[in-house]
């Protein structure tokens, strides 16, 4: 024992030398030097002035900020950083890789020397507030999401102002891009670049002020000649916006668009000029003010004049819409060969200097459409085309033919121009309707009016706690429930211009009460009783009640909603209930009371069940009877050592670890005498994991949903987690027990879990997320699908897995029950995919039936045929019971549980602790440092208390050798038990309390694992 103690000390003692030695270190260190986590600053880049707020970093060429380039503060800087420049002339070229705000203030000029000014290689940065000149692009955004480009100036750039390629969802806005381009050879590509999307998807383009770019190539014979600038170009790029940008005095193209679903809108493009015949090659160049190249665009509310040509069409399927278009030489518009079903209306063309209007229709099909339903374009020169036409005051009775190949004509020419301040729809929704219950509704916004055609009607109203939305000029819904409704009427029409307008649907009352008197009773000869119509209905409200029968030979009338009676007489009475509600409609229900006299109950708590572990006991006293109606049922039991107790006559419990438990059942008339019964349920070790996904979801549109999987049952390995889904067509898979994924379309979505484990063993589980919106349909009852999988042949002993992850529903299945008949008792189930074992050979018919979450059932049934051939017996090691493996850890970091139990102890030690459980291992204590600048202060003290428990060390060390020796002694006596009670020896061999429950060795619970055979 001295030894021991000497040996503990001489540790203790080099231990509290260790740890002063580095406290000491750390604590020099952090004096003097930075800390790891970045929060301090470093001194070792020479363009670092100071100190800086945290997120925000400021750049000044004359030392008042934290460093002296815009490059340096890039490189420096963390995501979601603020980078303020202050005002001066910066030359250099500025490359942004992370996600930062560039902000100049005052005049902040950058000089790109023929490089890319600024150039963007990140998501979501925003710069703003610069002068970008003299490079040979100002600033270029590259394979880059969700930026922001604003309030920038890009002048005097020898190939473009802003270039986009390959960038999605991104706005640029309120720039100004002027006298970029320059003169080149023939080897120099593009160039003259106000703006250039190239490539690029769903962005916004607007407010910007492209002009004066220009562009001209330098000839072999050393001349110089004009080539084709452009204001804003677009090259292979689809979905996005230009509005409101103001294109003027370019040497070539206003706008130069190729690509698809585009919506050009409210747009200015002037003065765009200029033409040169080139005597050299013979031939003759002109600008034109627009040339649209491609499909499904929308070209609306622009204002294209003084160009030498208006607009160039080369596509199909565009729209064409309220332009203005004037002042061209050329052609103020010209459909060029193979473009077709291109509709073009509400436009106006003017006369240019006295000449014809230049239109031209050159497309191969003959099947561009000049006009829609009554309406067409307004032509400057109509009635001097067509001095015998005449008109309604809106449209012309004869139609104005298009000059070109393809011989068309607009068929609704306007009396008067039509400008976008006419564009605004009326909306009206009627006047009041008033109706009553369970009639079809009929909308009617044929009313509304608008000069522009009205393509969408939509209602809007809430129902029943539901928002609902449908479409069409004369819909209709059906109410069922009183009350008054607010219908929301919105109109639009093809320039997306709305309008909105409410009616009142006022749903009367006509649905009769529903008269509720109770269950029949039978009730003793010597008690009370109420009568009892609290559960009568009216969607309105109930008003008046009768209670009216015959007892003793006279006639009996009460008029409360609850009546106290008493009948001394045995006998069956039957008794009337009358109600009435605010409009007179009445209801009635008959109730039939039985007097007898009271006998003791019989209680009936079933057959004895054999469930898995992880499996719900279904616990039913239907066959329990009583003379006068049992009023209590109540279970009892005790688990985990503690006394359970569930009430009711169908009830259920969930057993996670296994052995066998007695249930007892207690049932109670309501004369207040009762009856006991008691059966028993065997639970067996669970063979498989099970995948859990957790609950189904509800979210809103846009809302992230974070997905916890998890798994119990015994594992060959840290198991794989896979969730799968069908969204937008697409098959998405995410990884990890946690994920992560938007759904940005409403809808009802299956989310499927697959967990594997190293050996190919997996299990899988389905949870339902429904995705709600404003744009959610309507609501609708759905009915699911049970599958209850195909039908399976087992031997006697072997476990059946249930299989119902086929089952669908469009809103999510709620609940799983599994029902058959074994033995002469009926089995009930829960879960998705529970498992049972049957020891008696024979064919089960089992049913699943699911319920979804707006009630509603399927049933499907599957046939479980079992045969008299027995598997293979399932043995119990108790070689893991002794050395370090009596409480094997799990791998760190996973939600799962081993075999679906948890680790216990016994009650030795329990005048020490309490009766509280003490831990196998001592857990140190250690501090992570918070990152703060006074950590390094509480180190020396955190030596100081580690020296002290250091010193116990020793002490710790005796005491726990003997207690080892003690349980050594005692081990071979709990393994025998626990052999004993593995191997299901008959319960006459253990020793039993006087009240039934099995005694136990005292000591610590040893955690026995078991070695599964798979049969």
């Amino acid at each position: 024992m001295s030894r021991t103690n000497e040996m503990s000390g001489k540790i203790a003692y080099i231990m509290i030398g260790l740890v002063l030695a580095i406290c000491l270190q750390h604590v020099a260190a952090g004096a003097g030097g930075c800390k790891e986590n970045g929060n301090c600053n470093y001194n070792d880049n020479e363009n670092d002035i100071g100190t800086r707020d945290s997120g925000v970093i400021l750049v000044d060429l004359y030392g008042m900020g934290n460093f002296h380039t815009i490059q340096a503060a890039v490189e420096n800087a963390g995501p979601g950083d603020t980078i303020l420049v202050s005002e001066g002339l910066y030359l250099e070229n500025v490359v942004i890789d992370r996600t930062v705000t560039l902000r100049g203030t005052g005049r902040t000029r950058i000089d790109g020397d023929l490089g890319t000014g600024i150039l963007v290689r990140a998501d979501h940065v925003n710069v703003s507030g610069f002068e970008v000149f003299s490079a040979e692009t100002g600033m270029l955004l590259e394979g880059c999401k969700g930026c922001e480009i604003y309030n920038n100036t890009l002048s005097d750039n020898f190939h473009c102002g802003i270039r986009l390629s390959g960038v999605r969802d991104s706005v640029i806005r309120d720039n100004q891009c002027r006298s970029n381009g320059g003169r080149c050879g023939h080897d120099d590509g593009y160039g003259g670049y106000g703006l250039l999307l190239w490539d690029s998807h769903g962005n916004e383009v607007r407010n910007n002020h492209c002009c004066a770019n220009e562009w001209f190539e330098k000839g072999e014979d050393g001349r110089q000649k004009p080539l084709y600038a452009t204001g804003i170009g677009m090259v292979n790029s689809d979905h996005n916006t230009l509005e409101d940008n103001v294109v003027t005095n370019n040497s070539g193209y206003g706008m130069n668009l190729v690509g698809d679903f585009n919506r050009i809108i409210r747009n200015t493009v002037r003065s765009n000029y200029f033409s040169y015949y080139d005597v050299f090659d013979s031939t003759y160049l002109y600008s034109t003010g627009t040339v649209f190249h491609g499909n499904f665009n929308l070209i609306l509310g622009n204002e294209i004049a003084n160009n030498f040509e208006g607009i160039k069409l080369v596509g199909c399927k565009n729209l064409i819409l309220n332009n203005t278009c004037k002042e061209h030489k050329v052609a103020d518009i010209s459909l060029e060969a193979g473009s077709h079903d291109n509709t073009i209306a509400y436009n106006t063309f003017h006369i240019y200097r006295q000449r014809p209007i230049m239109v031209y229709d050159n497309s191969s099909y003959n099947n561009n459409i000049w006009n829609l339903p009554y309406s067409g374009n307004y032509w400057s020169d109509y009635a001097e085309k067509y001095p015998d036409a005449s008109n309604d005051s809106r449209v012309w009775n004869m139609s104005y033919e298009i000059l070109g190949s393809a011989d068309n004509y607009d068929h609704f020419p306007l009396c008067r121009p039509l400008g976008i301040e006419n564009a605004t729809p009326t909306a009206s929704a009627g006047s009041v309707i008033t109706t009553g219950q369970h009639r079809y509704v009929g909308f009617n916004g044929l009313g509304s009016e608008s000069c522009y055609t009205i393509i969408n009607y939509t209602w809007n109203f809430r129902y029943q706690g539901k928002q609902y939305r449908i479409y069409g000029a004369r819909p209709g819904f059906m109410f069922h429930e009183v009350g008054d409704y607010r219908i929301s009427l919105t109109v639009e029409n093809l320039l997306g211009e709305t309008d909105s307008d409410l009616v009142i649907v006022s749903v009367k009352d006509t649905d009769p009460p529903l008269a509720d008197a109770g269950p029949d009773m039978v009730i003793p000869n010597d008690r009370p009783f109420v009568l009892d119509a609290s559960k009568s209905f009216d969607n309105v409200g109930i008003t008046y009640f009768d209670w009216s029968f015959n007892y003793d030979d006279e006639r009996h009338v009460y008029n409360a909603e609850n009546q106290e009676c008493f009948f001394s007489i045995p006998g069956k009475y039957r008794i009337k209930l009358l109600v009435r509600d605010a409009m007179g409609n009445e209801g009635q229900d008959d109730i039939f009371i039985t007097v007898v006299t009271d006998n003791r109950p019989m209680a009936r708590a079933g057959q004895d069940l054999f469930i898995t572990e992880g499996d719900t006991a279904m616990l039913n006293a239907a066959d329990s009877f009583d003379d006068i109606g049992i009023v209590n049922y109540t279970w009892n039991l005790v688990y985990a050592g503690e006394p359970v107790a569930l009430y009711g006559a169908e009830n259920s419990f969930t057993f996670d670890a296994a052995g066998m438990y007695p249930i007892t059942l207690n049932v109670t008339d309501s004369g207040g005498k009762w009856d006991l019964d008691r059966l028993f349920v065997s639970v067996r070790p669970m063979p498989i994991f099970h995948a859990h996904a957790g609950h189904n979801r509800t979210v809103d549109v846009g809302e992230p949903v974070y997905f916890n999987g998890s798994v119990t049952g015994e594992l060959a390995s840290i198991p794989e987690y896979v969730w799968k889904l069908e969204y937008g067509g697409n098959c998405i898979v995410l990884s990890g027990y946690n994920a992560t994924f938007n759904f940005d379309t409403a809808g009802n979505y299956t989310v499927t879990l697959i967990v594997r484990d190293a050996k190919g063993n997996w299990a899988g589980d389905v949870i339902w997320v429904n995705v709600t919106g404003d744009d959610e349909p309507p609501a609708v009852i759905s009915t699911p699908v049970a599958d209850a999988g195909q039908d399976v042949t087992v031997d006697t002993g072997q476990y059946v897995l249930l299989d119902g992850s086929g089952s669908s529903d469009a809103v999510g299945i709620e609940s799983f029950q599994w029902t058959f008949v074994y033995e002469g008792n009926r089995i009930s189930l829960g879960g998705s995919s529970p498992t049972y074992v049957f020891t008696t050979p024979g064919e089960y018919y089992i049913t699943l039936t699911v319920t979804n979450l707006d009630g509603q059932t399927h049933r499907d049934t599957v046939k479980v045929t079992v045969t008299g051939a027995q598997p293979t017996e399932i043995n119990v090691s108790t070689e893991d019971v002794t050395g370090d493996n009596l409480s094997r850890p799990l791998p760190a970091n996973l939600p799962y549980e081993q075999d679906g139990k948890k680790n216990d102890t016994g009650t030795e030690g329990q005048d020490e602790t309490n009766g509280k459980r003490t831990k196998g291992e001592t857990e140190g204590i250690g501090l992570e440092d918070d990152g703060t600048k006074y950590g390094h202060i509480w180190l020396p003290v955190l030596a100081v208390i580690a020296a002290s428990g250091i010193l116990l060390l020793g002490a710790f060390v005796v005491r726990m050798r003997k207690w080892s020796a003690r349980v050594n002694e005692k081990r071979n006596l709990r393994i025998e038990s626990v052999r004993e009670i593995s191997t299901g020896k008959d319960r006459k061999d253990r020793k039993t309390s006087g009240n039934g429950h099995t005694k136990r060795p005292m000591g610590r619970r040893v955690r026995i694992r078991r070695k599964r055979v798979r049969v």
